[in-house]
C-alpha cells in the first residue's frame, strides 16, 4: 500500500495491476496507464517484484497497457502491515475485475480483506459484468454480511457509461454501492439510481489534453443527490482549470438543492455517515 493524493481515500492498495481500455471515453486519458508506465519503465521503482509487475503488463515501446494483468504479491503481505482503520482504494492501477485477473488471485485478496476488518475497502471498476466471480464459491452468509467493510462501484464518463454499468452494480449485493462521475466528460442523469446508491463522487479530468467538466454538468448532480439525500464527494475541478484559463467555479451551498454560480472554494466532500 501506499500514500496517495486521492482525497477520498487515505490509502491505494494494488495486489494486483493492469488493464485494457473500455469504450468509455474516461478510458482515453488513463493516469494509470501512464504513471504504470513511469512504474514499469521509468526510474520511479527499483528493480524488484513490483517493477516486475508493471513491467509485464505494459508495452515498452507505446507505453500503453498491453491487456494483461499480473499479481503484485509484495502488496497482498503489505496489507497486514496496517492496523489503524484507514480508507482502502483497491486497485487503482488496474480493474479489479478485468478478465485477466486469476480467480485464485481474487480469492487470496478477498481472504485479505476479510482478516482486515478495521479497515474500509472501496472497489470500483469498469467492467460490473464480472462481479459474479466475487460469488462464485459457497458462502454460510450473504456476500454484503460476510465483507460490511467492502465497498463496491463503478466510474462512469457520460450517460452510456451510467446506463450500462449502474444496473448491474444494483443487482449485486455489496455492503455500499458507489459511483465516481470521473472524469465528468458529459451531462448524466442519475436520478433512476440515486434512491440506491451510497455515495457519489464527482472529479474532472486530469493530466495532458485533459478536457473541460462544465460547471452545468456537476450542478445537476450536486442537486439530484441533495434531492435524493445521497452523500456526495467533489475531489476537483480537473486540470483544465487551470489560473491561465478558468473563469471562478460554481459554489454549491450545503443547504438542499441550492446552486449559486459565484465564486467560492467550498464544495461538498461527505461520505457515508456511518464511514470511517
Amino acid at each position: 500500500m501506499s500514500d496517495t493524493k486521492i482525497e477520498w481515500c487515505d490509502k491505494t492498495w494494488n495486489p494486483v495491476v493492469g488493464c485494457s481500455h473500455t469504450e468509455s471515453p474516461g478510458c482515453q486519458n488513463c493516469y494509470a496507464e501512464k504513471l504504470a508506465r513511469r512504474l514499469g519503465w521509468g526510474g520511479l521503482r527499483k528493480e524488484g517484484p513490483t517493477r516486475d509487475a508493471y513491467r509485464a503488463v505494459i508495452d515498452k515501446t507505446t507505453g500503453k497497457w498491453n491487456g494483461k494483468c499480473d499479481l503484485n504479491e509484495p502488496a497482498i503481505y503489505a496489507l497486514l502491515h496496517w492496523r489503524k482503520p484507514k480508507r482502502i482504494f483497491i486497485s487503482s492501477m488496474g480493474d479489479f475485475l478485468h478478465p485477466r485477473v486469476a480467480y485464485h488471485w481474487i480469492t487470496r485478496i478477498l481472504a485479505g480483506i476479510r482478516c482486515c476488518p478495521q479497515h474500509t475497502f472501496i472497489l470500483l471498476t469498469k467492467r460490473p459484468e464480472n462481479l459474479s466471480v466475487l460469488t462464485r464459491w459457497p458462502r454460510e452468509f450473504g456476500f454484503a454480511e460476510e465483507y460490511p467493510n467492502l465497498w463496491i462501484g463503478v466510474s462512469c464518463s457520460n450517460q452510456a457509461d451510467a446506463d450500462r454499468w449502474i444496473p448491474p452494480l444494483l443487482e449485486f449485493p455489496a455492503a455500499k454501492h458507489i459511483v465516481s462521475f470521473e472524469p465528468l466528460l458529459g451531462e448524466i442523469d442519475a436520478t433512476p439510481y440515486l434512491d440506491r446508491l451510497n455515495w457519489v463522487i464527482v472529479g474532472g479530468e486530469t493530466g495532458m489534453g485533459a478536457r473541460r467538466m462544465w460547471e452545468s454538468w456537476v450542478a445537476k448532480i450536486m442537486v439530484d443527490c441533495r434531492k435524493a439525500r445521497v452523500p456526495v464527494f467533489f475531489k476537483h475541478w480537473g486540470t483544465w482549470y487551470h489560473p491561465k484559463n478558468w473563469s471562478p467555479p460554481p459554489v454549491f451551498l450545503p443547504s438542499p438543492s441550492v446552486f449559486l454560480p459565484s465564486p467560492s472554494t467550498y464544495m461538498p466532500r461527505e461520505f457515508p455517515k456511518d464511514s470511517a
